[in-house]
Formats: structure tokens, sequence, C-alpha cells
């Protein structure tokens, strides 16, 4: 695994660009392999090739369980974002947050990739 950022916004934009089966979508839910990104989705660029998954697993066919795995996997995503949004909040306010509720999360705007300059 690396923990360089540039590499893993390349390769969630290289995810997001190919098709995915059901079964590929399932592999991206399972703990093992979820975790291995969980903690990057705070990054804008990751979340929106996330955000771009997840929309493409929605308008694949629906399994004999009835549940659309797209859902699955945005469902994962969003209890990620919204706890280290909560943590932020815990961090930055300390308990003053805690009354105001969870945010809900917001879904990053998709930005034109530039691939050829640092960051």
């Amino acid at each position: 695994a690396t923990d360089d950022q540039r590499q893993w916004r390349d390769i969630a934009f290289c995810l997001s660009n190919l098709n995915f089966s059901d079964k590929g979508v399932k592999r991206l839910c399972e703990e093992a392999n979820f975790k291995a990104f969980a903690d990057k989705l705070f990054d804008e660029d990751i979340c929106s090739s996330f955000a771009l998954i997840v929309s493409k697993a929605r308008k694949l066919p629906k399994a004999g369980e009835g549940k659309c795995v797209g859902d699955e996997l945005e469902s994962k995503i969003q209890a990620v974002l919204q706890s280290s949004q909560q943590e932020a909040n815990n961090a930055e306010g300390g308990e003053e947050g805690e009354g105001s509720g969870p945010r809900s999360a917001v879904k990053p705007t998709r930005r034109p990739a530039a691939r050829g300059k640092k960051p």
C-alpha cells in the first residue's frame, strides 16, 4: 500500500474509469478492500471518483436480493465521511458541537482533471 496522496488520486481516477460489474462493486465493499481506501476518502478528488463509481453501480441491473450494490457502497462511504466529519468537529469545538446533531456529508463536485501537473 502507498501513503502518497497523488498515487491514491490516480488509482481512484483509474478505478472510476473502469466498467464495474455487480461482483466488482461487491469486492470494493468487502471489509478488507474497503479499509484500503476508506481513510483516503477525505480528499475531494478521491471522493468524487468514488462518487462516480457509485453512480455507475446504481445503473447496474439489480441482483436477486433486490438491494443495489451501489447503495451499499454509498452508505459505507457516507458513514466514513460522517465519522471523519464528526471527529473534525470534536477536535475543533470540543464538546460544543455535539448539540447541533450530525451534518449531512456534501458530495464534492467533479473538477476537471489536471493529470500532468503536480499538486
